[in-house]
């Protein structure tokens, strides 16, 4: 049954466009730092990143700033439509949780994140001339968004615990953060490359094959893992590193099981890939 099908109930549809899903994944992303590098878990960096990220993709699907959205997501427009109440509502809440959040966390932690989300979101936003958006670069996008995911989950938790940024173990996971997240970003391109060329973008999709990309991705996931084993036997801690390096093992099966029909879905699941670092820090808090 396709997505946009009134029959869809409209909670699943608000699940689906809402940034809620993506709050989760911050979280979860935030949180295997944590395992990592040993530093403490602060609830209230977790709350933030959770309520943070969530309330800046909501904002950014349900503002309606991405034409491109009337192909490559079609129940968007129903969603806006009909959900109003519980965009409005969820908004409310999330504002509310980060606000909440903040009063928690140390103002360094509020003043980085704060950097890191702008230089995020700066793709959506039409500051090139003519009102082009940033978007319309396609290097933009996937250096942005994974360098800021990369970013926040390393830094912000560094911070918060009082502890060096620019340790080698910090550069380390960053740049391992950055490869595992990279190849999600290039994939959610290609699936949206219908849309965008429609909108008079030329992003990495609608630039590269689907084959091209996926040697690209493969290339990155394979690097990421090396980099993860090398590292934990290096740091002595092989059994947390070796778990989270299923994340971007995962993430390379996906890669490859994408088909030309793939589907908004399947940059659902590319995200929830992306939330694996929960799963170290639990594995980690058993041992």
């Amino acid at each position: 049954m396709p997505v946009s099908s009134p029959a869809v109930p409209l909670w699943r549809l608000h699940l689906l466009h809402s940034g809620l899903p993506v709050g989760a994944v911050a979280a979860a992303f935030i949180a295997g730092t944590s395992a990592l590098l040993g530093v403490p878990i602060d609830a209230g960096l977790l709350a933030l990143g959770f309520c943070g990220t969530a309330l800046v993709y909501l904002v950014d699907r349900a503002a309606d700033w991405s034409p491109e959205d009337v192909v490559n997501r079609p129940s968007r427009a129903r969603w806006r439509d009909q959900a109003r109440s519980l965009i409005y509502g969820e908004a409310a809440v999330l504002a509310l949780g980060g606000t909440l959040a903040l009063t928690a966390v140390r103002l360094e932690t509020i003043g980085a994140g704060m950097a890191i989300g702008l230089v995020g979101a700066l793709h959506v936003l039409p500051v090139l001339p003519g009102g082009r958006r940033l978007k319309a670069w396609s290097l933009w996008k996937p250096l942005t968004i994974g360098l800021a995911w990369a970013a926040g989950g390393v830094v912000l938790p560094r911070i918060e615990a009082g502890a060096p940024v620019l340790s080698t173990e910090s550069v380390h996971l960053a740049v391992y953060r950055f490869l595992f997240v990279a190849p999600n970003v290039l994939l959610a391109d290609w699936i949206d490359r219908e849309g965008d060329a429609a909108a008079g973008l030329t992003t990495i999709g609608t630039a590269l094959s689907l084959r091209t990309l996926q040697i690209i991705s493969t290339v990155a996931l394979t690097v990421a893992v090396g980099m993860a084993l090398r590292w934990g036997g290096h740091a002595g801690a092989l059994g947390v590193w070796a778990v989270d390096a299923v994340g971007p093992a995962l993430l390379l099966g996906a890669v490859w099981r994408l088909r030309p029909s793939a589907t908004h879905r399947s940059t659902l699941l590319l995200d929830l890939i992306v939330a694996w670092p929960g799963v170290t820090l639990g594995v980690a808090l058993l041992q």
